[in-house]
């Protein structure tokens, strides 16, 4: 606070119980002051407060303290922070205002010039001495019957009870006067009037003396409720008999006694049938309640029935919910994710042609910005999206089906717009769907593809032309080997043999032994090169394959190079009939005896086996194994130069054929070899076949 607010206020000292209240007050602040005071007596400083503030002002409390429930006289206005406002009228029954003697209403002291003791002292002793004097003896008490003050000459009633100090009244009146003092406490307490008892009887030191007996209630209730018991001495003359004998005097004090202890036994007798009454109203009372718990406790068990089953239900909705979120959720997750991974730019537009939303893939396309959702697309340069767009989907918002639309962009870069409607739950059409596909590389595969297309044609017209001209290659190497085999076996053949019959018939005549023996060898040199001349010419063109087809030839060929290599080779037919070309079938019969060759030679095993059947289509299908040693098919990719004619060249004529050699082995596993070529179909025709298989 600084200085100048400071020397605006003025600070004062005030007894807040001793002190009048000042009036008309804007604020009250009262921290942490009610906390330390008892039930009574903060109702009283409220009811002071009430009494000084405006109306509307306010009032502060500590944050351990509250209003005591008195709302109607304290607005809360925050409850946390204690601020309270003045609410009602303040009661004149409910206020006692301090108040100190020597004061003016207007809070100015009266100056005093006389000298001695204060006035409200002199007061204070002149009160005590008149009630010391003059006032009866009294006994205050609460509601518990403990005494609280005494008043006047309670001697003569009270005795001090030995023991343990006790606080009981009715531990400290006189014989004969219990029962009557807590017959009229009680009834004072239940009617809340004064209630005065005449004709009791206390012992005292020279007998019974009658007593009167007041208990009036208090009205205030700041302290509880609070009795006043007066007793006096009753001066009704005692009549005294006649014969005053020690005998008579014993008698009367025995039915003084008697009376005494009748009276008591009669207030007992009547507590204990209202006693009796009040038990049996409380327990009426308790029957009741029991059955009311009783059927209250039926209601709770079927509510908590009802309540479980509830529970259960909203349990299983519950769970039902939750996987209903983690479904949305993971639903929410994978269209995210979708989104995110699609390379597709995507626009959602509403019914205005406003942005609701666009992919990842839009702002990577065309630089669209988070702070675009919202605007309306004719805020946009609309040359990246082909042109046309704002028609299109006012076509599409009613309800037009709208064809795609392919365009290019200032880039080169191609791109196909679909635009579809955006329909809600109740399929109504709400925005529009804009996607834009980048078809730039799939339109240069579809160029390449449509080059690589027209490449293949002109390929396959190649290989068409190639494979015909390998057929008529074959068909002119087959007639050539026939012609040349023809003139080996007609010329050179024919003059070998003349050869050798003049060589026979100059044998017979005589001539020197070293001459003999000269022609001798020239003789066998002679039947050499005419079985070779004969060899070769049957190697040119087999008779027999001419002459009776493929199948006689393969058996000739196996009978052969059973003769030579000693190797056991097994022959199956499917038997069907397999028309081939005759430059077909000898370079197949070729194959096959290079095939069966090596395997004498390399494979290291005494059996083969070849197996010729027409397989699917117009194709024949020769396969040649073995179990023998076998070897790596990677390798092959020479002649082996011996025979001249090597897996490789027999790769490259069955190719050219329009055929296929496959190829299967691997060390120590035998080695399997299919030879495809083509048949001749019904019209006589090699039909059109792919090129050489691969192994």
């Amino acid at each position: 606070m600084n200085e100048t607010l400071r020397s605006s206020v003025i600070f004062g000292v005030q007894n807040l119980f001793s002190d009048p209240p000042f009036g008309r007050v804007d604020l009250i602040s009262c921290r942490n002051v009610l906390i330390y005071l008892e039930s009574a007596v903060q109702k009283r400083v409220l009811n002071i407060f009430h009494f000084a503030l405006r109306p509307k002002a306010y009032l502060f409390l500590g944050s351990a303290e509250s209003n005591g429930g008195r709302d109607d006289m304290f607005k809360p206005l925050s409850k946390k922070w204690r601020i309270y406002q003045r609410n009602g009228v303040t009661q004149g029954g409910l206020l006692a205002l301090p108040r100190r003697v020597g004061e003016l209403s207007g809070g100015l002291a009266v100056t005093s010039t006389r000298v001695g003791p204060p006035l409200s002292q002199v007061a204070g002793i002149a009160q005590k001495l008149i009630l010391d004097r003059f006032a009866p003896a009294s006994v205050l008490i609460n509601s518990r019957c403990e005494t609280l003050y005494f008043c006047g000459p309670t001697d003569d009633f009270l005795l001090r009870p030995r023991g343990v100090p006790s606080q009981d009244l009715l531990a400290m009146v006189r014989e004969g006067l219990r029962s009557r003092v807590r017959a009229a406490l009680r009834e004072a307490e239940s009617s809340g009037l004064t209630v005065n008892v005449t004709g009791a009887r206390m012992r005292g030191p020279q007998g019974f003396v009658p007593v009167r007996i007041t208990v009036a209630p208090s009205t205030g209730d700041e302290l509880g409720r609070l009795f006043l018991v007066v007793f006096r001495q009753d001066n009704v003359p005692v009549i005294v008999p006649a014969d005053s004998s020690a005998e008579g005097a014993l008698v009367r004090h025995l039915e003084e006694e008697l009376k005494v202890t009748r009276d008591d036994l009669q207030s007992t007798i009547e507590r204990f049938e209202s006693a009796n009454e009040n038990l049996k109203v409380s327990n009426e009372e308790v029957v009741t309640s029991n059955e009311e718990l009783r059927s209250l406790n039926e209601e709770l068990e079927s509510s908590k029935e009802e309540l479980q089953s509830l529970n259960e239900e909203l349990s299983a909705a519950n769970q039902q919910l939750e996987g209903k979120v983690r479904e949305l959720e993971i639903a929410n997750n994978d269209l995210r994710n979708l989104l995110n991974s699609s390379d597709i730019a995507t626009i959602c537009l509403d019914r205005a042609c406003r942005i609701k939303w666009f992919t990842p893939a839009t702002q990577t396309q065309f630089k669209f910005m988070a702070s675009d959702v919202g605007r309306p697309i004719t805020d946009f340069s609309l040359a990246w999206s082909g042109g046309g767009l704002i028609d299109a989907a006012e076509a599409v918002l009613a309800g037009q089906a709208v064809p795609p639309h392919a365009f290019q962009t200032e880039d080169a870069r191609r791109y196909l717009r679909r635009m579809l409607a955006y329909r809600s739950e109740r399929n109504e059409i709400s925005g529009v769907i804009v996607t834009f596909t980048d078809i730039t590389d799939s339109q240069l595969a579809l160029d390449a593809a449509s080059l690589a297309r027209q490449d293949l044609s002109e390929s396959r017209a190649m290989n068409e032309k190639l494979r015909l001209l390998s057929v008529a290659l074959a068909t002119a190497e087959a007639r050539e080997r026939r012609k040349l085999a023809q003139d080996l076996h007609d010329d050179l053949g024919q003059l070998l043999a003349v050869i050798g019959i003049k060589a026979a018939a100059l044998k017979k005549e005589e001539m020197p032994e070293s001459l003999q023996k000269a022609l001798g060898d020239c003789m066998v040199a002679l039947d050499q090169a005419s079985r070779k001349v004969r060899a070769m010419a049957f190697d040119l063109n087999p008779p027999m394959l001419e002459q009776l087809g493929f199948g006689p030839a393969l058996e000739w060929l196996v009978h052969e190079i059973q003769q030579l290599y000693k190797l056991e080779v097994t022959v199956h037919d499917d038997g069907k009939a397999k028309p081939m070309d005759p430059g077909v079938s000898a370079t197949l019969f070729r194959a096959v005896r290079e095939l069966l060759i090596n395997v004498a030679k390399h494979a290291r095993v005494g059996a083969a086996s070849v197996v010729y059947a027409s397989g699917d289509g117009d194709t024949l299908t020769v396969t040649v194994s073995d179990a023998g040693a076998g070897f790596d098919p990677r390798f092959v990719g020479v002649s082996d130069g011996k025979s001249g004619f090597g897996l490789l060249s027999v790769r490259e004529r069955i190719g050219l054929l329009g055929g296929s050699v496959a190829i299967q082995s691997s060390p120590g596993n035998g080695t399997r070899v299919v030879l495809k070529v083509p048949l001749l179909n019904t019209d006589g025709e090699v039909p059109q076949a792919g090129h050489a298989g691969t192994p």
